[in-house]
């Protein structure tokens, strides 16, 4: 979930350190109080990063400008194609835009 942090969550950098978030700092966080990502969400955690090893991946795209139906619509199509060019055996799932 999108939230504010407590301060308290455990977010993992990529080179494997642990942080907390700032005591009021935008993240994404589970259940677990784990942070995904922080500083408004364009700081990706070493934990939920794909790499090596990665058997599911969920991405979120959305948008809020005039075109932003079509052009989230096209970036999906579009990183469908590229996941079954690069990993053939892959299974896409697609949530509609809405």
């Amino acid at each position: 979930m999108v939230r504010r942090a407590t301060g308290t969550e455990i977010y993992e950098t990529f080179s494997g350190a642990l942080e907390p978030p700032d005591p009021g700092e935008v993240i994404f966080a589970d259940d677990t109080s784990r942070a995904h990502a922080r500083r408004w969400t364009n700081r990706q955690s070493g934990y939920s990063a794909v790499r090596v090893g990665t058997l599911s991946a969920m991405v979120i795209a959305e948008a809020l400008h005039g075109t932003a139906r079509a052009d989230v619509a096209r970036l999906i199509d579009s990183l469908e194609a590229s996941i079954q060019r690069l990993w053939p055996d892959a299974s896409v799932q697609k949530v509609p835009v809405s």
